[in-house]
């Protein structure tokens, strides 16, 4: 199961790599790119626990009971090409549409990197490791 996951993986770097040194690169402005806040519900009524414990919090212990979720956020960016045609370029992040919109505004731009053979594209975020 580890060799086929790393060998996925592999084989994303070489395409991120190749779209990277052949691609076309944009630029856009921070204007042009959407921050939607994407929270998903990973269990419904997910139990969970208290570090307290004993008789009298048994009580309490059973209705400690929330939906997990997990923050994402979607970034969609617009760009309108030289034939006049939009196109969208979108990618799912883990992290608050709220921090991620700020990082977004504090770089002012975004790079995406396009194949135009095939359409395939990356949108480059390595700033928001920073």
């Amino acid at each position: 199961m580890k060799s086929d996951s790393s060998s996925l993986l592999q084989g994303k770097k070489l395409a991120i790599e190749r779209i990277k040194n052949n691609g076309t690169i944009i630029e856009l402005d921070a204007e042009n790119c959407e921050v939607i806040k994407n929270d998903t519900i990973l269990k419904h009524n997910y139990y969970e626990s208290s570090e307290t414990y004993g008789l009298k919090f048994l009580k309490i212990a059973k209705y400690n009971v929330k939906d997990k979720y997990q923050i994402q956020s979607l970034l969609v960016c617009r760009y309108i090409n030289s034939k006049g045609l939009e196109q969208k370029f979108v990618k799912q992040i883990p992290m608050d549409s709220t921090i991620l919109r700020i990082k977004i505004n504090m770089q002012k731009k975004v790079k995406i990197h396009i194949n135009a053979l095939n359409n395939n594209y990356y949108i480059d975020l390595n700033f928001l490791n920073n």
